[in-house]
């Protein structure tokens, strides 16, 4: 009986650190968020297409990505989620506030 409860206890906890271990450390996250946010299809727009990214920093509330003449705000919506895991998001290119450089 008592080996019985030990490999149920055993089963239970592995389960269960297993599930609680497989959530993406920030930078993993912020990794998927960005390859998200380069394989959009907004960067395969007719305005967008002759454009090169120069860089992505990360906001509070998302992302702002420069590129050649443009400088682009994108806000990242995080889903609800029912399991332990990488976070599920939405990206949002805020198109009302493109900002073109000078």
């Amino acid at each position: 009986m008592k080996k019985l409860f030990f490999l149920s206890s055993f089963a239970f906890f592995s389960l269960f650190t297993s599930l609680s271990h497989a959530a993406l450390p920030p930078m993993a996250q912020s990794l998927r968020e960005m390859n998200a946010i380069i394989n959009h299809n907004f960067f395969l727009s007719p305005k967008m297409i002759a454009e090169n990214i120069i860089s992505i920093h990360k906001t509070e509330l998302g992302f702002i990505v420069e590129t050649t003449h443009f400088i682009i705000p994108i806000q990242i919506n995080y889903l609800p989620q029912e399991m332990v895991g990488p976070r599920v998001f939405e990206v949002h290119f805020d198109t009302d506030h493109l900002i073109a450089k000078e």
